[in-house]
């Protein structure tokens, strides 16, 4: 195993990079209902789900339709006055435009640092010279720019769902 400078925490930068890219992807789903929680004994119609959201305006009870559920959680989009909203507006996104686009920057910038802290790691653990440290870190700076183009070209992947969401 080479490197070991950095105790071997670089992989960290990539997990941060990644989870930012699933924001990303995510953009037009809904906002995760933290407060619902099934009640099995209320009654229901057959369009909702077990699920309950409570109102953190009023405490008033609201039934999850069952669309509202993905992998075993509660989805919506925003709240109107404390009355949760389970139908997507049209032009709804999690993020603005700003947001989104420092998001994208945030993870470009991120990948570039995590093959910079990775051939410095091999650098300074003596197991790259000067040339190698040079060399590779280019080779892997242009495989980051063509990621990150590949992830422009197709949207970012915005509303694809990726195959273990299946």
């Amino acid at each position: 195993m080479s490197g070991g400078r950095f105790d071997y925490q670089q992989y960290k930068i990539n997990e941060i990079a990644d989870s930012i890219e699933y924001e990303i992807r995510h953009n037009e789903s809904g906002i995760e209902c933290w407060g619902a929680r099934r009640e099995h004994g209320i009654p229901h119609s057959p369009e909702d789900s077990e699920w309950v959201y409570t109102s953190w305006k009023d405490d008033k009870r609201y039934r999850v339709p069952k669309k509202n559920i993905i992998n075993g959680e509660a989805f919506y989009y925003g709240d109107d006055n404390g009355i949760p909203v389970f139908d997507k507006p049209d032009g709804w996104y999690k993020n603005p435009p700003e947001v989104m686009e420092i998001l994208k920057e945030g993870v470009k910038k991120l990948k570039e640092a995590a093959v910079y802290a990775q051939r410095i790691d091999w650098y300074l653990s003596g197991d790259d010279g000067e040339e190698d440290l040079i060399k590779r870190l280019k080779e892997d700076l242009e495989q980051v720019e063509q990621e990150v183009k590949e992830l422009e070209d197709n949207n970012w992947y915005i509303g694809v769902k990726e195959p273990d969401e299946e």
